[in-house]
């Protein structure tokens, strides 16, 4: 009994015709055997094995017969609109199959090849402009699948009620793009790429640099000079290869790279307050962060009027040094000793006019760290001139 592909016979008389296997044989109404091809992509969905891209057949999708893993049915197959691109990515997503292409999206519902045993397979294009930008470029998190586009923005796929067929497809924010600054990625040149979802975070590893999306903070983070080439976690701690072979894990309670300083930069954008065309007299501004509990902070606060940093003794408009309050860590003549959790600057005057604000917190010190808490501005508003 043969369980694979049939096979052409041919005898000593010349004799020649095409021998099927045993599958076809029990199944008739499902068709000839086809196995896959070298396919590039595999997947699990309701019982059945779901290959793409294969050799010859790259608009395809292909599944096995429930519980038989060797016979492909030629009645198995669901075909996307052909535009020459292959298949990126292939997983179950909410009781649908998602297979996405570089420009376009597809979702496959159903249970069974036969109406008589429940709903017959179907695709549906999903209403989208892009597609998936290459294979693990997404992670699920929270009901959502959080995913890197073909065309290098971020998006969230989720569904907006419990039937599948509304599955939607929305930007996260216009604001990231890996092939504008700060990121400037190069689209030919990307060819690490790997995703996970961790602590409520999705972290990208992508070439040389990690990007971060907080879903509690509805906001991004991205590293640089890591080194990092690969991705990966285990449910309980992130970790990641090097270009030179080391493998390395994210500790939370160290402040350093290896060793090294980390310079930690955030920079908020221009806050216009709700009248871009009038000036603002910004007066004061009073910054709280958070306190470290076994180390000190030092954080160098800057302030852009209209873009332009206004400048005080050094380069650095204030230095804000945090101590952490505890006997033995903490530096004396640093600043004032406090038990309460978080710490504040003085009121630093400004005495400014523009019609923006922004600001820029930068760290660049070994073991220390700094959370900012909230920034709160004293100003007037003026007239347009």
């Amino acid at each position: 009994k043969k369980y694979n592909n049939g096979e052409i016979v041919t005898t000593e008389e010349g004799l020649m015709w095409y021998q099927p296997c045993r599958n076809e044989l029990d199944y008739a109404f499902l068709g000839e055997n086809y196995l896959p091809n070298n396919p590039r992509n595999i997947c699990v969905y309701k019982g059945r094995i779901w290959t793409t891209g294969d050799h010859g057949q790259l608009n395809e999708i292909r599944a096995c017969n429930v519980n038989q893993p060797f016979y492909f049915p030629a009645a198995m197959s669901l075909a996307m609109v052909p535009t020459g691109d292959v298949v990126k990515d292939i997983f179950e997503f909410d009781n649908s199959l998602i297979v996405g292409r570089r420009n376009d999206v597809y979702s496959v519902t159903g249970s069974s090849t036969s109406a008589g045993s429940g709903d017959l397979f179907s695709i549906k294009k999903l209403d989208a402009t892009t597609g998936f930008f290459d294979k693990n470029c997404g992670a699920l998190i929270n009901n959502y699948y959080l995913f890197l586009g073909g065309d290098g923005k971020l998006y969230k796929m989720n569904t907006p009620t419990t039937n599948v067929e509304y599955l939607m497809i929305r930007p996260i924010t216009t604001y990231i793009d890996l092939f504008r600054p700060p990121l400037s990625f190069k689209r030919d040149n990307i060819k690490n790429l790997s995703c996970v979802a961790l602590d409520n975070s999705v972290f990208w590893c992508i070439e040389d640099k990690i990007l971060l999306y907080s879903y509690d903070h509805q906001s991004f983070l991205y590293f640089t000079d890591l080194d990092a080439t690969v991705i990966y976690t285990d449910g309980i701690d992130l970790k990641f290869g090097t270009s030179n072979g080391s493998r390395c894990k994210w500790d939370k309670t160290i402040y350093n790279d290896r060793g090294k300083p980390i310079s930690c930069k955030l920079k908020t954008k221009a806050f216009d307050l709700g009248s871009p065309i009038y000036y603002k007299f910004f007066e004061q501004l009073l910054v709280t962060m958070d306190k470290p509990e076994l180390s000190n902070s030092s954080v160098d606060i800057r302030v852009l009027l209209d873009g332009s940093q206004r400048i005080a003794h050094g380069g650095v408009f204030y230095r804000f040094v945090i101590n952490s309050g505890v006997y033995g860590v903490s530096k004396w003549n640093r600043s004032v000793f406090s038990s309460a959790p978080f710490a504040k600057t003085q009121w630093i005057q400004l005495n400014g006019r523009s019609r923006t604000i922004s600001y820029e917190f930068l760290n660049e010190t070994i073991d220390e760290t700094f959370r900012i808490l909230s920034v709160n501005t004293v100003y007037t508003t003026r007239d347009l001139r």
